[in-house]
């Protein structure tokens, strides 16, 4: 486990949404990333601890109970005592926040979003949390994505990235936070036509035709995606057509087979047919000739 120098692990847990969680004894909270947080900006990839909050004066008179909602929630007590948990216990909330320093608020509460939703929406469906929870998570989720609320945060902070002529991190911004989001398709092309809006309206004119090409690249593979899934239904439509084709044919044969085995061609009805052909005379017939 990743600890702080000279730190030891003081307290290890996970919180109600299945997030593996360690304290050490300099009061850093560190979580599990299970899903790589849906951003590569803060994790790699999947195991990566992150340290999601720092609790004051190393948490010495603070004591982890649980942890949910993106917080941990601690009993207060003197400096090497432990608390009498009961009924009427009052916990101190400790909020998650990112490492990132006070003039990032936006990006980081955009980050810790985009974890805390990840992780959530990767328990859910690995089945870590209970049905119940489980099941209001997705909903959750899904409403989330529905409403659009973290893509308006998102443009607000490209607004005023832009505005302040921070370009290279506002184009970083309108590149990468649709993973955050976890966003695609038209909704990313909504996103990124805003985008390009914003920076045309804050006289960024070059921010604002690196956005618009982004959309234009994007746009192109939406295409081409569109195209091939058509080209597939046309051949297979096609083979199917050819495999009928050659059902009929069997079917075709397979009545001339038959007509041959029984010796005979079919004949029209009310066609008679010529007395080379009729075949032997019947016994009554014979005898009448006689």
């Amino acid at each position: 486990l990743p600890l702080s120098p000279s730190s030891t692990l003081r307290w290890a847990g996970f919180s109600a949404e299945a997030m593996p969680l360690t304290l050490d004894s300099s009061g850093v909270l560190r979580a599990l990333a299970l899903s790589g947080c849906g951003a590569p900006l803060l994790a790699p990839s999947a195991g990566e601890w992150l340290p999601v909050a720092s609790l004051e004066d190393r948490g010495r008179r603070l004591w982890p109970a649980r942890a949910e909602g993106g917080a941990l929630l601690c009993a207060e007590t003197k400096e090497g005592e432990e608390p009498s948990f009961g009924p009427g216990l009052k916990l101190k909330e400790v909020k998650f926040h990112l490492p990132l320093g006070a003039a990032s608020e936006g990006p980081e509460s955009l980050l810790r979003g985009g974890l805390l939703a990840a992780h959530l929406g990767f328990a859910a469906e690995a089945k870590l949390i209970p049905e119940q929870k489980r099941k209001a998570a997705l909903d959750g989720l899904a409403q989330r994505k529905a409403r659009g609320s973290d893509s308006r945060q998102v443009l607000k902070l490209f607004d005023s990235l832009s505005k302040m002529n921070e370009q290279e991190q506002a184009f970083e911004v309108a590149r990468s936070y649709a993973k955050v989001l976890g966003i695609e398709g038209q909704q990313e092309l909504q996103f990124l036509a805003e985008a390009a809006r914003l920076a045309l309206g804050a006289g960024r004119s070059t921010l604002e035709t690196r956005v618009a090409d982004l959309r234009g690249k994007l746009v192109d593979r939406e295409r081409a995606a569109v195209l091939e899934g058509i080209g597939v239904q046309l051949e297979t439509n096609n083979t199917n057509e050819s495999d009928d084709e050659d059902d009929e044919d069997d079917d075709d044969g397979e009545e001339e087979d038959d007509a041959e085995q029984g010796g005979e061609e079919a004949v029209p009805q009310g066609t008679r047919r010529p007395l080379d052909e009729a075949g032997p005379t019947p016994p009554a017939q014979r005898l009448r000739v006689c």
